[in-house]
């Protein structure tokens, strides 16, 4: 094959595969590792130490069931340049973020899909550790806030001090499994609250200025959400 110098790459996008190659019919890449999980990303990434920008997916954790399995972090690696880090996958293993230190990253992006019950606090726990890690650095960021606790989400709102674009995206189930109010009366999922909203709204003063106070997310420019239920977002009359 072509030889590369994986130490001068410093932008890299790589689609992996959400099935197994093995279950493929017809694989031309028979002998292929069969999975690209968050261990081989940090290998990959460990190689790439001037990545400016990064995109990943990832394919299905095989370690889903065992909480008590970690990533060994005997050497972290650092990523001095990367300032955009895109991941999409289903279940980020949760001791993603502590194996990496990014001191220049300014867009973090955390696609996944819909988990079921049984692997939702793995999939809330790999979500809230890279933005907690991560966040205060952060410019724009986007996530599935609806993987989260209200908790572990209001936890990581507040840790987006100097987030001006926020995207948050909710995949759920079919809407035919769960009514509107079953939604709103679950401590599954992270649903907007009022007062979650109060404490995101700005106040003013007489002369214009920001008042005590601050809301989270105080530099927010550029707001979007995908909520779940309708009327979860409320429309104040004028």
């Amino acid at each position: 094959g072509m030889p590369v110098n994986w130490a001068n790459i410093t932008h890299l996008s790589f689609g992996a595969y959400a099935l197994e190659v093995a279950d493929i019919d017809d694989t031309p890449f028979p002998q292929a590792p069969t999975f690209f999980e968050a261990s081989d990303a940090l290998q990959v990434l460990k190689g790439c130490p001037s990545l400016v920008s990064c995109r990943l997916c990832l394919s299905s954790e095989r370690a889903w069931m065992d909480p008590e399995d970690t990533l060994s972090q005997s050497s972290v690696t650092t990523l001095p340049a990367l300032t955009f880090l895109h991941l999409q996958f289903q279940v980020l293993h949760p001791s993603f973020a502590a194996s990496l230190i990014l001191p220049s990253l300014r867009e973090l992006r955390l696609v996944s899909s819909f988990v079921p019950d049984s692997v939702k606090a793995t999939a809330a726990a790999g979500i809230a550790n890279c933005l907690l890690r991560w966040g205060s650095s952060l410019k724009s960021a986007r996530f599935n806030y609806t993987a989260l606790s209200a908790a572990q989400f209001e936890e990581c709102l507040t840790t987006l001090v100097g987030v001006e674009n926020l995207y948050l995206d909710s995949f759920m189930p079919p809407v035919n499994n769960f009514s509107d109010d079953q939604l709103s009366s679950s401590t599954s999922y992270a649903l907007f609250s009022g007062d979650l909203l109060q404490k995101m709204t700005p106040c003013f003063d007489k002369d214009g200025g920001l008042a005590s106070p601050l809301p989270i997310l105080c530099k927010l420019r550029k707001f979007t959400c995908k909520a779940i239920v309708s009327g979860e977002l409320p429309v104040q009359d004028a």
